[in-house]
């Protein structure tokens, strides 16, 4: 008798490890997926985030059974919906990632430092109830005081009349630059500084502005290339210190954040007199691009 129940055990038992075996097997996910997901990931840091959310949510629906890979899935998938302004699907994705893995797994994935920043807001205001304004990060910058007093209360009709009549009068751009500015029309401010440019390709400050603006919607090589011109064509010209800095600032980070960490340290150690820890705070970059170009400025103080 005790020799029938022996074998039973042991078939159980073999029963019992065949089945956990198929279900191992079943919950591994598909080489395929993964290296979507990484590709979605490379897409996101390009700055291409609607075509980062296409190979995103191809993984997403072939991912199973790994939860902190679906996890990392949405919390991408959040963040891209979140900067195409597309809040609530965003939202959406995030509590899924949250549900999955928690929040401290969230920020725990290798996420690069300004969408992590980003990251950790959302949580906050998902958590408390909040509202989430995308608009938060496209932050128009004004215009140097060196262009002069700007006209106030234009008709904005009669304003593009005048720039069609007169396109080399930078001092329209920057009047009607100024009014989508100031109505948040982010846009059409951008494209008026494209313009602007086009029309007077040794306007320095157009390519200052353009390079903010370029870095705010996370356009970073287009951002790198106006700041570089903005450089380029400041060493003909007399320019305040604070307005170099600034630039640099910017021009730093957008080389960092597109991925090309040697150059932008690089840059940094070219620019010691013009960026240092003192004035990083005195700079009109966000709290997060502060804090990781004073890290930056840390690590590389030698």
């Amino acid at each position: 008798m005790s020799k029938l129940i022996r074998i039973a055990a042991i078939q159980f038992i073999s029963t019992l490890l065949f089945f956990s075996g198929a279900v191992s097997k079943a919950q591994e996910v598909d080489p395929f997926y993964t290296k979507l997901l990484e590709k979605g990931e490379q897409t996101f840091l390009s700055g291409d985030y609607a075509k980062a959310i296409k190979e995103l949510e191809i993984a997403y629906f072939g991912i199973h059974g790994d939860k902190p890979l679906k996890a990392r899935t949405c919390t991408y998938l959040g963040l891209c919906h979140y900067y195409l302004k597309n809040v609530e699907k965003g939202k959406e994705y995030l509590r899924e990632a949250e549900s999955l893995v928690g929040r401290e797994g969230m920020l725990a994935f290798n996420i690069h430092e300004g969408a992590r920043f980003d990251l950790g807001r959302l949580l906050i205001a998902l958590d408390s109830g909040g509202s989430v304004d995308p608009e938060g990060l496209n932050r128009l910058p004004p215009v140097p005081r060196e262009r002069g007093e700007l006209r106030q209360n234009r008709d904005l009709k009669q304003l593009e009349r005048e720039i069609k009549a007169d396109p080399r009068n930078a001092a329209l751009y920057y009047e009607l630059y100024s009014i989508h500015r100031d109505g948040n029309n982010f846009e059409d401010a951008k494209e008026t500084i494209e313009n602007l440019v086009d029309k007077n390709p040794q306007e320095l400050y157009g390519f200052f502005l353009l390079g903010i603006i370029h870095y705010q919607a996370r356009e970073y090589e287009d951002s790198f290339e106006c700041l570089k011109r903005f450089f380029d064509l400041a060493g003909k010209q007399e320019t305040r210190p604070e307005l170099r800095t600034e630039a640099r600032a910017y021009h730093i980070l957008a080389r960092y954040l597109n991925g090309d960490r040697k150059e932008a340290v690089q840059l940094l150690r070219q620019s010691r007199e013009l960026v240092t820890l003192e004035n990083v705070w005195r700079l009109s970059l966000s709290d997060k691009d502060k804090i990781i170009l004073r890290g930056l400025l840390e690590k590389n103080q030698s």
